[in-house]
C-alpha cells in the first residue's frame, strides 16, 4: 500500500498521526493544529461526530459566497414570529456537544478499563494457580529428594555390610590357612608321589615329619607346576619351616633327584599359604609399586586376624633401611631414612589391638623407642586405641613414656567419629608423635574418613634449628644427666598437660 503524504509538511500520514481529507478535492493534510489550522476541539469534533465535512483552504476560496437568509422586499401579512419557535432556525450548542462527546468518551473508557480489569483478574488467578502448582511440585521434588537420599544411605549401608561380610569371609578363608604353607618352584616329576618329595624336603630342612597333617599339590597355571600345600599342626611350626628354608640353601636338585639340569641349581620357596584374593592383592601391589615407588613389597601373617596390619610406602629415591624389632602387645614396622648432610629420620608405625593390656603396651613401647638414640629425628605414628580426649591413668602413662624420650604430640583433634544406635561418639585414637631437633615438623588431621578413621598426616621441612643463645660470662658446669633425669621423673607434670600457649607454661612454671 502506497503511503499518503501531507500536502503541508510533506510527511507521511500514519496511524499515530492521522490526516484530514478534503470533501471536495480529496487533498490530505495532518489532523493537527499545525497543518490544519484547526483547534483541538474542532479536530475532536470532526473525529467523533459523523456527518461533518472538512474542506481545504483552496476549496473554501472557490466557493461562491451568498447569504443563506431570504429577506422579502415588501412587508406582507405574515404571521407573528417568535425566536426559538419550531419554525425558526435552531443554533448548535457547542459546549453541550463537547460535554456529550466527553461523556461518551468516558463511558467508552470505563468499559475498556472494566474489560482490562477483568483480564487482569483472570491473569492473576492463573498466576496464583500456577504458583500453587509450582509450590506443590517443589514439595514433591523435595520429598523425592529425601526418599532418594534415604535410599542412597540404605544402599551405602548395604554395600558396607556386604563388604564387611565379604571381608569376613576372606579373613575366615585366610585364617583356615594359618597353619599351612606353600612350597613353590618344585617340578612336578612325580605327580602321584607328593609325600616322597615332602620327606626329602623334611630331611634337608631338618624339621619333624610328624608335624605334617596332610600335603597335596595344587593345580598349576599354563606350563608352570602348581605349588605344594602343606598343613602343619600349629602356626609356630609354620614359621619354623619358613625360617629353616631361609637359613639353609636348599636347591631343587637336593629335593627332587630327577629334576632337569637347568632346574637343579635353582632355589624353591617355602612361604605362607595365601588365599586367591590375598595372592591377587600381593601380585597387584608388586606390579604397581615394585621398582617404581617401593623397594620391597611383602605380606606377613596374611590377614589371619581381624583388624591390624601395617604398611609403609617408601619412595624409590630414598635410602630406606628396615629395622626388625619383635613386639608382643602391638604390631610395629620401623625403618631408617638416610638423608644427605642431615641426621637420619626414623619412622615407626605401630598398631595396638584393643584386646591387649594397656599397661603392658606402655611399658613395651617405652623400651621400643628407647633403642633409638635421642640425636635422631623420630616419627611415631599409628593407631594405639588410647583416646587422648579422655582422662585416665592409661593415657597419662602413655604420654609420660613418650615425653621422656622427647616426643611431642602432634594430633589433638578427633580422628574417629561414628554413630551407633543414633548416638555420636568421638575419639582421638590415631596419633603422631615427633622428635625433630633439626627439622621443622607439621601435622594435621584430614577432614575425610578414609575408612572408619580420619587420616592423619605429617610433614617436615629443613629449617634452622632453634638453639638457645649462650649468655656471655656465664660459668658452665658439667651436668649429671642421671640426677637430672631422676629429678625430671619425680616432678609432677600434670599441671602442664592442658597448657594452650608457651606464655601460660612459663607462668605456671614460676
Amino acid at each position: 500500500m502506497v503511503a499518503k503524504k501531507c500536502v503541508k509538511c510533506k510527511k507521511n500520514i500514519t496511524k499515530k498521526v492521522p490526516g484530514l481529507e478534503c470533501s471536495r478535492c480529496e487533498v490530505i493534510i495532518h489532523a493537527d493544529p499545525a497543518c490544519s489550522k484547526l483547534s483541538n476541539k474542532q479536530l475532536n469534533t470532526l473525529k467523533n461526530v459523523p456527518g461533518i465535512e472538512w474542506s481545504c483552504d483552496e476549496c473554501l476560496k472557490n466557493i461562491s459566497r451568498r447569504s443563506s437568509f431570504v429577506i422579502p422586499e415588501d412587508d406582507g401579512d405574515d404571521e407573528d414570529y417568535e425566536p426559538g419557535s419550531s419554525g425558526g432556525i435552531q443554533a448548535i450548542d457547542a459546549k453541550k456537544l463537547v460535554q456529550d462527546i466527553s461523556r461518551e468518551v468516558k463511558k467508552t473508557f470505563r468499559e475498556e478499563i472494566g474489560n482490562l480489569e477483568n483480564s487482569l483478574d483472570y491473569l492473576s488467578e492463573q498466576l496464583t494457580t500456577l504458583e500453587q502448582s509450582i509450590n506443590k511440585q517443589d514439595s514433591r521434588i523435595k520429598e523425592l529428594e529425601n526418599k532418594n537420599h534415604d535410599l542412597y544411605n540404605k544402599n551405602k549401608n548395604l554395600e558396607l555390610r556386604v563388604t564387611v561380610l565379604e571381608q569376613g569371609l576372606k579373613d575366615f578363608e585366610q585364617k583356615s590357612l594359618s597353619n599351612s604353607l606353600e612350597i613353590a618352584g618344585l617340578p612336578d616329576i612325580m605327580p602321584n608321589n607328593v609325600h616322597a618329595t615332602i620327606e626329602a624336603l623334611v630331611s634337608k630342612l631338618d624339621v619333624e615329619n610328624k608335624d605334617i597333617q596332610f600335603a597335596q599339590r595344587l593345580p598349576g597355571s599354563k606350563d608352570k607346576p602348581g605349588p605344594i600345600l602343606v598343613e602343619l599342626r600349629s602356626k609356630i611350626l609354620q614359621q619354623q619351616w619358613i625360617d629353616a628354608s631361609r637359613n639353609k640353601c636348599v636347591t631343587v636338585g637336593m629335593v627332587v633327584s630327577d629334576a632337569p639340569k637347568e632346574k637343579a641349581d635353582e632355589r624353591f620357596f617355602v612361604r605362607e599359604a595365601l588365599t586367591k584374593h590375598q595372592k591377587t592383592l600381593l601380585f597387584n601391589a608388586k606390579t604397581q609399586l615394585l621398582n617404581k615407588s617401593c623397594q620391597y613389597v611383602w605380606c606377613k601373617n596374611g590377614k589371619g586376624k581381624k583388624g591390624g596390619g601395617i604398611m609403609i610406602y617408601v619412595r624409590n629415591h630414598l635410602r630406606f633401611t628396615l629395622v626388625q624389632q619383635k613386639t608382643n602387645t602391638f604390631e610395629s614396622l620401623s625403618g631408617i631414612i638416610k638423608i644427605n648432610s642431615s641426621p637420619n629420620v626414623i619412622v615407626c608405625a605401630i598398631y595396638r589391638p584393643p584386646s591387649t593390656n594397656k599397661n603392658l603396651f606402655v611399658n613395651e613401647l617405652s623400651k621400643y623407642i628407647t633403642k633409638f638414640e635421642l640425636k635422631h629425628n623420630l616419627i611415631l605414628i599409628g593407631d594405639t586405641n588410647i583416646d587422648l580426649k579422655t582422662s585416665n591413668s592409661y593415657k597419662d602413662s602413655y604420654l609420660e613414656a613418650l615425653s621422656e624420650r622427647g616426643l611431642m604430640c602432634g594430633i589433638s583433634d578427633y580422628t574417629r567419629i561414628e554413630t551407633r544406635k543414633g548416638i555420636i561418639t568421638k575419639s582421638c585414637l590415631d596419633h603422631i608423635f615427633a622428635r625433630f631437633p633439626t627439622l621443622h615438623p607439621f601435622s594435621a588431621v584430614l577432614d575425610v574418613a578414609l575408612a572408619d578413621h580420619r587420616g592423619v598426616i605429617f610433614a617436615c621441612v629443613n629449617d634452622v634449628p632453634l638453639t638457645p643463645e649462650l649468655i656471655q660470662g656465664e660459668t658452665k658446669k658439667m651436668v649429671d644427666y642421671g640426677v637430672f633425669y631422676k629429678e625430671l621423673k619425680n616432678m609432677d607434670w600434670s599441671k602442664y598437660r592442658d597448657i594452650n600457649s608457651p606464655d601460660e607454661k612459663s607462668t605456671r612454671h614460676r
